[in-house]
Order: structure tokens, then sequence, then C-alpha cells
């Protein structure tokens, strides 16, 4: 029986303490009677309702959210490239599961993610020097000045969403000067060319940032987002599966050929639909949440797995929640017969209220690198409007991403990746840069993840290569790629020379980067370079490593391993 997780009331144990004090201790209470404590996260449970957020946005732009495609048109320029200035502007996404996520993983005696924590502490690492970073947490704040970036400390920690903080301050502002808001108008007035550098572009972001412009007087703000329109058409899991009453509705014998089957059904999803883009997915279908009652919503989780057994003699499936990132809300190996396991399923999925694919489970090929065994999900990438160099294999921890290695064609082949599906899996990324660019009129960043293995069923032993996640925003391969940048420019050697990787951790309680620096200096080897890209102690950390060959990578992520 899932809890009902939404509308909790919060109550703050040490009420003097701040929200984002390791004293703090929150006590929330559910619907239904359940109980729940939060501390030791850096910011609090508190989130702004739908209805709030509204309300917000009425009073600081005059106009209900429905208005704001216009004003952000006349507000927002996307810019990509080196920037000068920038101010890092970091916030989990109300809506993508990221609280949801933390405050399940309480519910049931498991450490959180902290998603809050490490999204406004590892975006430090895109600034340089003088550029501006927000945020609340310690953790933040320790990165920031060790950057020797400006900080803007928001009031407000016992929010869970730093844009819910800002929002706040917003509202407060327009009856007394609030210094957070200030500080931030007066830095954009003195750089006005200044990029926004964002995580995501919701209608709470684009409330703030619009009222932002007004009050600070400039003729535009320059951001590195994609468009409105872009971000809500097609970023979700979504886009790359039918919803599942049409694809009943489809002529299609269940005795068909799985792969004309799959072909007809991915003709009827988004983006096939929104760009004209043939691609090589997996069986699926969207549950459709928003404005259905727990009993539709139950009918259609019922109905694609019947349709999946049917069509595609699958077995197993594997439930995401369509708008949700870095592995949160996915719930592999479903029995798809088992009827009452999936009215369960459903019941404990409802209360999230996004849409949710219902896809094949996926048996990923696998490659070893060094001590580990990783699953084949290459990723490619957009960065500043233009295709990146190579791509990317995750590696990953359960569902979760716990960072990116660089590879290139040649390497490619070294890990199971065939010539052939590495050109697929950048002639894709370049169509679908050409297909944004023909509809939206460009695309400033993005990430699709692909995987390499099996499904099985009418599919048999086939190998597949699918995409699997399309991430229409910022994404965590960024900071590899930064991070190569950065080494090419202190070796003095082009980054396309190098052998990189990220890893994330999780880090000791009392870990600083002073302690981590020792430890990571006695590994130290000759041309080995390892950065430190974010910690927040207790919850998560970011490596970068880097070696002219790869052997001395992966001999030095082994090491890492090892300590971390």
């Amino acid at each position: 029986m899932g809890w009902k997780l939404k509308h909790m009331q919060w109550i703050a144990k040490n009420a003097a303490l701040p929200a984002n004090d390791a004293g703090q201790e929150w006590t929330g209470v559910s619907g239904d009677g359940h109980s729940v404590v939060w501390k030791g996260l850096g910011v609090g449970p508190v989130t702004l309702s739908e209805s709030k957020r509204t309300e917000i946005c009425c009073k600081l732009l005059g106009a209900e959210p429905g208005a704001l495609r216009t004003l952000a048109d006349q507000s927002f320029r996307v810019v990509s490239g080196e920037y000068e200035r920038s101010v890092i502007l970091h916030s989990t996404t109300p809506g993508a599961g990221a609280f949801e996520g933390d405050l399940a993983k309480l519910r049931d005696g498991h450490k959180p993610k902290n998603y809050a924590g490490y999204v406004e502490t590892r975006a430090v690492y895109l600034g340089q020097a003088g550029d501006l970073a927000i945020g609340r947490m310690e953790s933040w704040k320790t990165t920031a000045t060790l950057a020797g970036l400006q900080t803007l400390e928001v009031p407000g920690a016992e929010y869970y969403h730093l844009i819910d903080a800002l929002l706040t301050q917003a509202e407060a502002h327009l009856e007394s000067p609030s210094a957070c808001i200030l500080q931030l108008a007066g830095y954009l007035q003195t750089y006005p060319e200044a990029v926004i550098r964002l995580y995501g572009l919701n209608n709470a972001m684009q409330t703030f940032l619009i009222w932002l412009k007004q009050t600070a007087g400039l003729d535009r703000i320059f951001i590195d987002a994609n468009s409105r329109d872009l971000a809500n058409a097609l970023n979700s899991k979504n886009i790359l599966y039918p919803a599942v009453d049409a694809a009943r509705q489809m002529d299609i014998p269940d005795t068909a050929d799985p792969f004309a089957i799959l072909e007809q059904e991915q003709k009827q999803a988004p983006l096939y639909q929104k760009l004209g883009l043939e691609w090589s997915g997996l069986p699926g279908y969207t549950i459709r949440r928003r404005d259905v009652s727990l009993a539709d919503f139950t009918r259609q989780i019922l109905l694609a797995a019947e349709l999946l057994r049917l069509r595609y003699g699958l077995e197993q499936g594997c439930l995401k929640s369509a708008g949700a990132g870095d592995g949160a809300n996915i719930t592999p190996g479903i029995d798809l017969k088992n009827e009452p396991g999936l009215r369960s399923l459903a019941e404990n999925a409802y209360p999230n209220c996004d849409d949710y694919v219902l896809e094949s489970q996926f048996y990923y090929a696998t490659a070893t690198i060094g001590d580990q065994e990783i699953k084949l999900a290459p990723s490619a990438h957009i960065r500043a409007g233009m295709p990146a160099p190579g791509i990317t294999l995750q590696f990953t921890e359960g569902t979760s991403w716990a960072g990116n290695i660089f590879i290139d064609e040649a390497l490619a082949q070294t890990t199971g990746i065939s010539a052939e599906q590495y050109r697929y899996i950048r002639q894709m990324m370049s169509a679908f840069l050409e297909a944004c660019r023909r509809e939206y009129g460009g695309l400033a960043v993005a990430g699709i993840d692909f995987a390499i293995g099996r499904v099985g069923g009418k599919f048999g032993d086939d190998l597949l290569l699918c995409i699997q996640d399309p991430n229409i925003s910022f994404n965590g391969a960024e900071f590899l790629r930064t991070f190569m940048t950065r080494v090419g420019r202190e070796k003095n050697r082009e980054s396309s020379g190098l052998h990189a990787a990220t890893r994330v951790f999780i880090p000791a309680e009392d870990c600083t980067h002073a302690s981590l620096s020792e430890h990571l200096s006695v590994l130290a080897g000759e041309d080995v370079y390892t950065e430190i890209i974010a910690i927040v102690p207790g919850y998560w950390g970011m490596i970068g490593v880097a070696a002219p060959g790869f052997r001395q990578l992966v001999r030095h992520l082994d090491r890492l391993k090892k300590i971390l």
C-alpha cells in the first residue's frame, strides 16, 4: 500500500536552527496518518504547491502561467559557447521526482540521494572565478568559495527546491526589499550579458527569471537552456512511446513480426509525430497519469502489460516515471502476468502525478573496463548547439547514473560497440539536432541515452541498439566534457587527445576537499590528472580523471574505486 506522500504537513523540531544546519530535523505527517523524519540533507522538505506557484506568478507578472510562453519569447535569448560571465542557477525541478524520490527513500528507511544537495553543489564546477553562484547549503558554499566564485546565499533553506526559495524571496520583495534579490539584480545590471546557466527551464523558473529581468531593468535575459516550447514538447521519456490506448486501436495482428509491430507503433509516438524521426527503440507504451483516476491509471498499466505479452511475447517489463531523471522512480523486473502485482505497482506510482512508461525489460550487453563490468549504455550529446565529440559510456549503480567515460570511434570497438553502432549513435544525435532546428529553431543542450542488449520474447537472441532515454536539457555528462576541456587547457593539449572519465561516489560524513585531495595525491601517477568536481559529505561526490592512455586511465579508476 503506497503512502499519500503529497501535501504532507511538516513541523521543524529545532525551529531556532536554520534549515541547512546539520541539527535541523523535520517531522512530516501524511494525509493517511503516516509519519517520516527528515534530517541531515542541508535543505528542508517544504515545497510550494502548484496553486501557490500560480498565485506568485500572478503577483509577480500580473499574468497567469498561460501567458508565460509569450513573455518568455520576449524575455529570453538562448546562447551557447564560451561565456565571459555566468550566473550558476541550478535548481531541482518541481514535478521531476527529485523530492518525491528522496522522501520515498526516507519513508522506506533508506538513505536519500539528496538530489537538491548535489544539483546545487556540482553546478558550481561549470563556473569560473568572478561568476556568481546561487545556492544555500554548506557543500555548495564551500565548493563555490574554493573555485573563486562570488556567492549569493538564498534564504529559505526549508524549501527543497531552490526555485521555491527564490519565488518566495521575489514575493516578499514586493513588500520589502530582499537583500538576495538586490544582489542578484545588481550583478546582472553590472554584467547585463552574463549568461544564466540552468538545470531546467520549467514554469517556476520562467516566472522568476521574467520577473527578475523586469526588476533589474534589462532588455533581455541570456540563458543556456533550450526554449520553453522545445523543452515542454520533448524533455520526457514518453516521446518514445505511443499512448497505450492509441496503440491498442492499431490494426496489428498479434502474430506479426515483432520488428514490424515496433516500427508501426513508433510512428504513433511523439518523436515521430513531432519531428518525423525514425529510430530504433524498445517496445513500450505511455501511461497517462494527468487528470485520470487511479482506476483508469491501473487499467492502462494492465493494458500495456497485456500488449507487451501478446504482441512481443515478453514476460518482464520496466516502469519509469516519464519526467524523472538520474534513475529516479524506476521499477525494473516487473512480472507482466502478475495482475495483483501490477495493480499494487499502479497504486504506488499514482501519487507521483507524472506520466509513466511501461517498456520491455532490457538485458544489457556488458563490457569489462578494468576491474568493473559495465552495461553498454552509450550516450551522445549536444553542447553549445552542436554535436559534442565522441560518445560516453555510463557507469551505473543499480538504476542510478554513476559517472561517464569518454569513448571515440577507435576505442568504442574495444568496449564491444561496433563501428556501425557508434556511427548510428552519432548520426541519430545529428538527425535529432537538425529536426529540432527545423521544428523549434534550435537545440542548445541535450543528451540521448542508448542501450545495447536484448529484450527476448519474440525478438529471441537478437542484439538491439535502442534509444532509451532522451534528456533534452542539462545532463551529467557535461561535467566530463567540461573537465576534459579544462585539463586540455592546463596540460596544453587538445582534449580529443585525452582519455577521461568521471566517477560518482558516496563520500564519508567527514569528507572534505582537503582530506580527499590528500587521498588523491597518494595515488597520483605520472601524466594522470584528477580533480574534485563536487562533494556533498555523506551523500554525493564526483571526481574527474584524465590520462594520455586508456590503460593508464582504467588502472587509475580501479585504484580510485578501492578507496572511495
